[in-house]
């Protein structure tokens, strides 16, 4: 059994719902108890702290979380009486024995958590992807990732304006074509785009194209499968997916993810839920780090956007990340400040790298531990 003392000023009971659940999902026989009072009313918790002592004889006391005047009467009552107690070191994974708690100090281990675990503890859920299911993703499309951002890497420019021309392109086309041919000038909207035939002609040499004909005023090519295709569409899909491939390669993280959408209160089947798409989401320990991922030079919108993720379901342990393709000089000192008052590192084009980036990011998951 476990007693968790709930201040009654957030008695929306979203806390006791994500508990039961974080304990189903992980098949635990924990059975939770509620004691709701005043956090603030020093006579109100002497006496929810003597109702639990009564109800449960024998209790072992938590003092790792709480607010600051729960711990200090706590602490006061604690010291009066002869009951257990210890203190959870999260940075350093430990478990300190206050008094009678040895035996659980020698067998502590910190747990592993998964991503579902994380977003069940704050009441959400994961409901898919937003490209694809991540199983899709195998060592053949890996390559292919690295392959594709050496060419995303090099002119991020040249790039998005490839990738314009593409999207009109195949727009002209059946949605899940393999197989198109079309002009090598095309028209989106008002502005007319020419085909890059030097990245045509890589991404065929490289595989991601199975044929490719270039003719004076003609293309006609086929996609490698649908997989293709759709990421070939997605102009900033590349960065993310990088970003995955480097964290999972690092084999610092226990989970890896990548284009989860998150329905923040986890009733699966709503119709207006609140959900969000997250583009890495990795897991060190107890330790989330949150990356969104831009093209170009992040706005203060997207800072605003990956800290909130970060703090609603990664709590004080997480980390919020934004990586960008564009290279960051003097001219972003400003915004590079307001990141860092908002806790937020930034990672700029001189850490895409596979080594690089790994580093950095198992670094930053590590460093907060420290």
């Amino acid at each position: 059994i476990v007693v968790f003392l709930c201040d009654t000023h957030d008695a929306t009971f979203f806390k006791e719902s994500a508990i039961y659940r974080l304990f189903k999902r992980r098949k635990m026989k924990t059975m939770p108890r509620f004691y709701y009072f005043d956090a603030t009313d020093p006579d109100e918790i002497r006496m929810v702290l003597a109702a639990v002592v009564r109800d449960y004889p024998g209790c072992v006391f938590d003092f790792s979380g709480g607010s600051d005047l729960v711990l200090l009467l706590a602490g006061v009552g604690f010291a009066k009486g002869a009951m257990p107690g210890y203190y959870i070191d999260m940075a350093g994974g430990r478990l300190i024995d206050l008094r009678g708690c040895a035996g659980l100090a020698e067998a502590f281990r910190m747990p592993v958590f998964s991503a579902e675990d994380i977003f069940v503890m704050t009441g959400a859920t994961i409901q898919g992807h937003g490209h694809f299911p991540q199983q899709e993703m195998d060592d053949g499309h890996e390559w292919d990732v690295l392959t594709v951002f050496e060419m995303v890497a090099e002119s991020p420019r040249a790039w998005g304006s490839f990738v314009a021309w593409l999207q009109a392109f195949c727009a002209a086309g059946p949605a899940k074509a393999l197989e198109l041919e079309g002009p090598r000038l095309v028209r989106a909207g008002e502005s007319p785009l020419h085909a890059n035939t030097s990245l045509l002609r890589r991404l065929h040499a490289a595989g991601m194209l199975e044929s490719l004909e270039i003719g004076h005023g003609q293309v006609r090519l086929r996609f490698k499968s649908l997989w293709h295709r759709k990421c070939l569409l997605i102009e900033g899909i590349w960065l993310e997916l990088f970003c995955y491939v480097a964290a999972r390669r690092s084999g610092f993280f226990d989970d890896v993810r990548t284009s989860i959408v998150v329905d923040w209160d986890g009733v699966e089947g709503g119709n207006d839920n609140t959900k969000n798409e997250v583009d890495v989401f990795l897991l060190r320990g107890i330790t989330p780090v949150f990356v969104s991922c831009k093209m170009s030079v992040p706005t203060a919108l997207a800072m605003s956007e990956i800290k909130l993720l970060s703090v609603r379901f990664g709590g004080g342990m997480s980390r919020a990340v934004l990586l960008t393709a564009a290279a960051l000089g003097d001219e972003h000192k400003a915004m590079k400040a307001r990141a860092a008052e908002l806790g937020i590192t930034f990672l700029d084009r001189s850490a895409c790298t596979l080594e690089q980036l790994g580093k950095a990011l198992g670094a930053i998951a590590e460093g907060h531990r420290k």
